[in-house]
């Protein structure tokens, strides 16, 4: 299988000549690998398909177009494309409704902030994630961290006793991990309704593990 360059951009606004950026930097990407690897006797074997996307924000097609448009290289006279594959150039319009699959409605659920339905794929599950973390506040990002920590090894406890065929002791280790975390909260002086919104437990419970 031959392997490809795969180039993506968002843009939210239109600007000058945004139809030659849009094909400046997928070619520019196609040329770079000319002189990379020396190994390759052909300077023009070491060059390799490219896959662009551009991700607009608003409209540049007319508005009757589907949201995704993706252009090859094409002989219009005989109505075929160039012998190989070698530049996909893609726009995909946010804002337009017309879309031909599901994925491409959850793409545009993802960069529009919108949520995420039910049965999204984990890709996108999981990119949301990503984006959702770099977005977040310090103190915030190191709750959740630690919350996950405290997760891992309840799981770890549930995992051994489950091993052991042991029924004591797993609502302890849970029990025990809710402890921790809450005191960890507290002593970082984070409001109790933060502190119910991440461990999961009412004010009475969080009060009953501390006290």
């Amino acid at each position: 299988m031959r392997m490809a360059d795969y180039r993506s951009e968002l843009q939210l606004r239109k600007g000058n000549h945004f139809d030659e950026r849009s094909l400046y930097y997928p070619l520019d990407k196609f040329v770079s690998r000319y002189k990379i690897d020396q190994s390759v006797n052909s300077a023009y074997a070491r060059l390799r398909p490219v896959y662009a996307m551009n991700i607009l924000g608003f409209i540049h097609f007319t508005s009757d177009d589907d949201a995704l448009r993706i252009f090859r290289l094409y002989d219009p006279k005989r109505n075929k494309n160039f012998p190989k594959n070698l530049l996909n150039i893609g726009y995909f319009e946010l804002t337009k409704p017309n879309v031909e699959t599901d994925n491409q409605r959850f793409w545009q659920d993802y960069f529009l902030n919108k949520p995420l339905s039910s049965d999204a794929p984990d890709y996108i599950c999981d990119a949301l994630q990503i984006i959702e973390r770099a977005n977040m506040k310090e103190e915030e990002l190191e709750m959740i961290t630690y919350t996950e920590y405290l997760q891992s090894i309840y799981d770890d406890q549930l995992a051994y006793a489950k091993e052991e065929g042991l029924t004591e002791g797993r609502e302890e280790g849970r029990v025990e991990a809710l402890k921790e975390m809450v005191a960890r909260l507290l002593k970082r002086n984070r409001p109790i309704e933060e502190i119910m919104e991440y461990t999961g437990c009412n004010r009475e419970q969080i009060e009953a593990l501390v006290y």
